[in-house]
């Protein structure tokens, strides 16, 4: 079995974080808490700080982290089952819902572009009946103004 310091610098590895970008990425208020569990200090990882990670990275195996047993990153189907504390799912919902924030941007964007290309098209096709009831020479010379305008 494992102990704390080894799992935390697995964890640091295969996040590519330091022990400080790590602390935030999870939420910690201090990084402390992962020097302790490097320097030995605190010998494993808690149930809490493996919430934290879980929630974070869902990749990696809470089991993993409070164990050392089995593998680090979960396989294909797999899925950490933990118990969400208060305080993480007001963190989770508030991803959540900066998630669905982009997302309703997104398709705002979209509407946006879809409306301006409807309008677009209604205009050529309003200054295409205008234009049917010129006659030729003014015709062209409207059209050429468009082009000139646009």
């Amino acid at each position: 079995m494992k102990n704390g310091a080894e799992i935390l610098n697995e964890v640091l590895e295969l996040t590519g974080k330091t022990k400080n970008s790590l602390a935030k990425a999870i939420n910690l208020k201090r990084s402390q808490n992962l020097y302790d569990i490097e320097s030995g200090k605190v010998k494993n990882i808690s149930s809490e700080l493996s919430e934290k990670i879980t929630l974070a990275f869902p990749h990696i195996s809470r089991e993993y982290l409070l164990t050392g047993e089995g593998n680090m990153i979960l396989g294909k189907g797999e899925s950490n089952n933990i118990t969400i504390s208060d305080s993480s799912k007001k963190q989770v919902h508030k991803k959540d819902l900066a998630i669905e924030l982009i997302v309703d941007r997104a398709k705002i964007t979209v509407l946006e572009r879809y409306i301006a290309k409807l309008v677009a098209d209604s205009l050529k096709i309003e200054v295409a009946q205008v234009l049917k009831m010129l006659d030729d020479d003014t015709q062209i010379e409207v059209a050429e103004r468009l082009k000139l305008s646009s």
